[in-house]
């Protein structure tokens, strides 16, 4: 009974640093491809991470799948925007169902700049979150966020990634500190060993 439960908890253990290794490896390809159209040579994050809506998969993803499929893209309301026909769409049932359940317990977590050190394709900064200070107002937090604490470069601020049960699907939400209405949310497919950027709501 005892050498059951060792053997159970190394497994968990292990499955736990497997998770984390997915999840930083999918990380450095979408920092990649978020700096790539700036020409940036690195790429600046809020040390917190955000939260995907519980609903999203469930309600938006799969409304806007069945408007498509019974009346074309347009009838969708153009937000869901794919790469290409072979992968849209492409989250099934099961799929939406296992990843909504981990987006009912998602929790905010920080990033660690030592899981990105050996990153080649781009250098990730990740910013501490500034403190709202008393008798500030939103406005000048926002130009102390841009012009005190990053210098004017853009800071963005990403989800951890929700996995299917296989790993090799995930969605990702990011968007900039306070410029409302800039973000999205990705979708990405391990393809050929490697996660691609198959499309993105907006």
């Amino acid at each position: 009974m005892k050498t059951n439960l060792i053997v159970l908890l190394i497994a968990i253990f292990l499955l736990g640093c497997s998770t984390q290794k997915e999840k930083y490896t999918l990380m450095s390809e979408v920092f990649k491809n978020t700096r790539e159209p700036y020409g940036f040579n690195d790429i600046d994050i809020l040390e917190h991470t955000s939260i995907i809506y519980e609903s999203f998969l469930e309600k938006g993803y799969k409304s806007h799948q069945k408007i498509y499929k019974e009346k074309g893209i347009y009838d969708s309301g153009g937000i869901f925007h794919w790469k290409d026909t072979i992968n849209d769409w492409f989250l099934t049932d099961s799929d939406v169902e296992y990843m909504t359940s981990k987006l009912k317990t998602q929790k905010k977590e920080f990033w660690k700049s030592n899981n990105f050190k050996s990153n080649k394709d781009v250098k990730v900064n990740v910013i501490e979150t500034p403190v709202l200070q008393q008798n500030k107002t939103l406005k000048d937090f926002e130009k102390e966020i841009y012009y005190g604490v990053n210098n004017g470069k853009p800071l963005y601020v990403f989800s951890a990634p929700i996995f299917n049960k296989k790993k090799d699907k995930a969605i990702i939400s990011s968007h900039l500190v306070f410029l409302f209405g800039s973000g999205s949310i990705m979708f990405y497919k391990k393809i050929n060993n490697k996660w691609e950027l198959v499309g993105e709501y907006y």
